[in-house]
Order: C-alpha cells, then structure tokens, then sequence
C-alpha cells in the first residue's frame, strides 16, 4: 500500500494505552464510552466524560498495574508504520499525582519498548485535557508532544522547550465553523509554531458529523501556509 503514496507522506500509526484500555489488555482503537472492554471486568458503568476513577485507583490497583502494550506498535513498524503515536486518551482525568503513578511509568515503558527495537522512529505521545500534564509528557521519552486545544500552540510550545516537537491543536469544533473562521484559527496555530518542530493538526479525533467540506478546507489551509 506504501507505494501508492506520494514520497512526502508518512504511516502513523496509533498505539493505545489507556488505564480504561487495560482492562482488555491492548487497544487498537479508541475505547467506546459506555462500557469497559473486557465483560468479565465490567464493574461500573462510565459516563460520556468521567472514568470511575474514585472507585478503581484505591479498589483495584492490580488491574490498573497490568503490564502495558508494545510489541503492537513494533509490528506496525514491521509492516510500514514511519511514525508511531502512542494515546493514553483518558489520563488527563487523573491529578498529576496519580499520573506519576498510574500513566507515567508505562507510557516510558511503551515508548522504551518501541525504541529498543526501532531506535529511529519518530513518538508521538498524546493525552486529551492535558494541560496540566505537557511536562511530565515531556519525560515520556516521545520525540513529540501531541497538544489538545486547551492550550494554544505559544504557551505550549514555552512550557515544553524549543527542543520538543509539538503537534496540533486546532479544535475539531471549529471545522464546523464557516470557512474564514477555520482558516483563521489554523493560521493563527501555524505562526505560533513558526521555527519550531510542529506538525499541524487537530487537537483531538475528527468529529464523524465533520462536514467533508470543511475537513479539506482545513487541509488546503495548511497545504498553502507559507512562513
């Protein structure tokens, strides 16, 4: 499939962990909101926004210190994946002191992982609501810090360091604005990350009711963006 690309492009490839992916292992995709993963370990429901955190970090650390996935990622690697991005989506609902304990040691331990066998590719680590966490994230040992649209691109890309690579943020809501408002928006991101590594993006997932319209406008904006 690689050779039906243009040369430029590049395979990046998601690798989930998440304390609610835990619960079936590894995940291959984003966690569904309503319901852990494994049936066996069902034990409360979740809403929409809130793990149930204040059940499971004092009840069940065993399952919350599963060993975490990686050799996933490698056979992504294996099969033409250029860059790997690891999500641990749903730790930004943790205190950065159950994120030192619960998060932290196994995004390191995923990332190692992954660069003991493929010293080279690039990391992407990404945590939604993370602005509280950019510099433990830092730590991870990702080549790049994927930033979600509660911080702007300059506050970022100073509390991180000029030597990280950042990527984002545009809110995925605004691609359901009109077109001028889009293009502002991403334009704005674009000269906030002027002469640092950073790869445009969304701040988080497209939205499935995205007007397709839009999503390209987006894109074009970005694809004509001259410094």
């Amino acid at each position: 499939m690689r050779e039906n690309f243009f040369v430029e492009r590049r395979w990046i490839a998601p690798c989930m962990h998440t304390w609610i992916g835990l619960f079936s292992g590894f995940v291959r995709v984003f966690p569904p909101h309503s319901c852990c993963h494994n049936r066996n370990l069902n034990l409360f429901p979740l809403t929409r926004s809130l793990p149930p955190l204040p059940f499971l970090l004092p009840s069940f650390p065993p399952l919350l210190h599963r060993p975490p996935p990686g050799e996933y990622a490698c056979f992504q690697i294996d099969a033409g994946a250029q860059v790997i991005q690891v999500f641990d989506s749903w730790a930004g609902h943790l205190s950065p002191a159950d994120y030192d304990i619960f998060a932290a040691p196994y995004q390191r331990q995923v990332i190692e992982k992954i660069k003991a066998k493929h010293p080279t590719v690039p990391i992407i680590i990404y945590i939604n609501k993370s602005g509280a966490l950019l510099e433990r994230m830092a730590q991870s040992g990702a080549d790049m810090v994927s930033l979600d649209w509660t911080v702007t691109m300059e506050e970022g890309r100073r509390r991180l360091g000029s030597e990280m690579g950042v990527q984002g943020n545009l809110d995925p809501a605004i691609l359901y604005a009109p077109k001028e408002v889009i293009k502002e928006r991403a334009e704005q991101i674009l000269r906030e990350g002027k002469g640092f590594k950073h790869v445009m993006n969304l701040g988080h997932g497209i939205e499935a009711t995205t007007p397709e319209e839009n999503a390209k406008f987006f894109i074009d904006t970005v694809k004509a963006w001259r410094y």
